[in-house]
């Protein structure tokens, strides 16, 4: 075999064209779904396509579009599942309409991301990460250069640039101490990974609401936090647990911002010689797949995270097609798990 034998001719719109035996005008319109066409001329320019093998120039056809058909998933934290399975379903719902997906982490600094996204001509971003991450003004920047957003974790937002959806964090709050307060506990504390109190935690505010309401607390008194810095992986939870019990504050149960920090918060307390639902119940969010495996498995406020990650990309899609921006916010209920019991006082010295 030759040289020349060797080499793969790329297959071009004209070859499917002549194939077909309609013009170049004619494959792109019935390709892009713009102009409609008989079922006959349509079958015969699809099964050009398919005998040639023809795959669309994607450059050549976003220099004419406008669009890259890529979008952009920012999650805060790879290692956390919960945001995995949310990007799983985004990505499918996305795939299915012809989208690339890139796949970033929150774990940096956001606003090189937007850079990236504003030179590449991203169509659109899905970002799930806490505004400490990035300058809103580097958001808006991106939005203004025709990427279009959905973002969650932040309601101080301008619905009319920038789509929202979230979880309903704050009744999943009420859920979790209405849970933990049938059940006799009265002494309960919050774990928070999160910066700013309720700037960004709709937990912490309800739970002062439950705190003030029905405990006749005052909350702030009850939330543990690690300051100014924000990771929300199991080690934080072993280092919020540790500095509650360093406090010798009488305690009977918590409740943690996400299941990582419960499975951290169950094994300190476990160092600590505390058993866990028998001594401290402990509730988490999110409801993740490795919670349930973890021991004891984990009483978690969910969502139907699938749901979510459709719903993301529905919203996200019809900005990028209409010039339009959507709201959606998830419903929760409280998946029981196995670590919450009823009080037991003797726990009240820890």
């Amino acid at each position: 075999m030759n040289l020349l034998g060797m080499i793969k001719i790329r297959i071009t719109r004209e070859d499917v064209a002549k194939k077909a035996g309609v013009s170049p005008a004619t494959v792109s319109y019935i390709l892009n779904n713009s102009r409609k066409f008989s079922d006959r001329t349509v079958t015969r320019v699809m099964n050009a396509v398919s005998e040639l093998n023809y795959k669309p120039d994607m450059i050549a056809k976003s220099m004419v579009t406008r669009r890259t058909h890529q979008i952009a998933v920012v999650m805060d934290n790879l290692l956390n599942t919960y945001y995995g399975e949310i990007a799983l379903a985004f990505e499918k719902a996305a795939m299915e309409e012809g989208y690339f997906v890139n796949i970033c982490s929150g774990s940096i600094n956001l606003d090189a991301y937007f850079e990236f996204f504003i030179t590449h001509r991203i169509d659109g971003a899905m970002i799930l990460a806490l505004p400490d991450k990035y300058h809103i003004n580097n958001l808006y920047n991106l939005v203004d250069s025709g990427t279009k957003i959905i973002i969650g974790g932040i309601d101080d937002i301008d619905l009319k640039r920038v789509s929202l959806i979230d979880n309903n964090y704050g009744e999943g709050m009420l859920l979790a101490m209405e849970h933990l307060y049938s059940l006799g506990h009265r002494q309960i504390f919050y774990l928070s990974s999160l910066p700013g109190g309720e700037q960004y935690d709709f937990r912490y505010t309800n739970f002062l609401k439950f705190q003030k309401e029905r405990l006749n607390n005052n909350g702030e008194n009850y939330v543990v936090t690690l300051g100014k810095s924000y990771y929300n992986g199991i080690d934080s939870g072993v280092s919020l647990m540790q500095k509650l019990l360093k406090m010798q504050r009488p305690f009977t149960a918590v409740v943690c911002s996400n299941d990582l920090l419960a499975m951290g918060a169950i094994k300190a307390l476990y160092s600590a010689g505390l058993r866990v639902p028998q001594d401290i119940s402990v509730v988490g969010f999110d409801n993740i797949m490795y919670g349930s495996c973890w021991l004891p498995p984990i009483t978690s406020v969910t969502h139907d995270k699938a749901d979510f990650g459709r719903k993301a990309f529905n919203i996200l899609n019809e900005s990028i097609q209409s010039n339009i921006t959507g709201f959606y916010k998830a419903d929760v209920k409280l998946a029981a798990g196995k670590s919450t019991a009823y009080v037991n006082e003797t726990t009240l010295k820890y």
